[in-house]
């Protein structure tokens, strides 16, 4: 990748899937974050999560490998009983979507085309905080974008 060369795209899609309301892990919802990610030469893009799964959910939350439960709790701000165990795998990180004091939805992406565990922890993060991801050899990596 050539410096200055990187291309800057933003994704906006249109949503066609009502939200449930109950915590699940959903399919669909990982799919609408990878079919955000464009399959053109762009090396940069923004991920707008309010704009791809529109909705109720207030903040979001990503959880890497290896997080225990009692950590993501604290980020929470509150107990999420049945919340995936991850301290045993390194392939994948779990989207959650929250409102207020409970989970809306969450995702599991693979690591190997998304990678938003590649720096410090997530925290509890507003909705409207877009994700800033980068190519790097295949793999779209991301961090919050705080410049909003």
């Amino acid at each position: 990748m050539k410096h200055g060369t990187m291309l800057t795209a933003t994704t906006t899609i249109a949503l066609t899937v009502t939200l449930t309301g109950c915590t699940s892990n959903d399919s669909d919802l990982a799919a609408q974050v990878l079919d955000a990610i464009p399959t053109t030469s762009a090396t940069q893009v923004t991920l707008e999560l309010a704009e791809i799964r529109p909705g109720g959910w207030d903040s979001y939350l990503v959880v890497c490998p290896y997080e225990t439960l009692e950590s993501v709790n604290e980020r929470l701000g509150f107990t999420w009983d049945d919340g995936p165990d991850l301290t045993l795998d390194d392939a994948h990180q779990i989207l959650v979507l929250t409102d207020a004091d409970a989970i809306e939805e969450y995702a599991t992406l693979d690591r190997n085309r998304i990678d938003l565990c590649t720096t410090e922890q997530w925290s509890l993060t507003e909705k409207a905080t877009p994700i800033t991801l980068i190519e790097q050899d295949g793999v779209w990596t991301g961090s919050p974008r705080n410049d909003r």
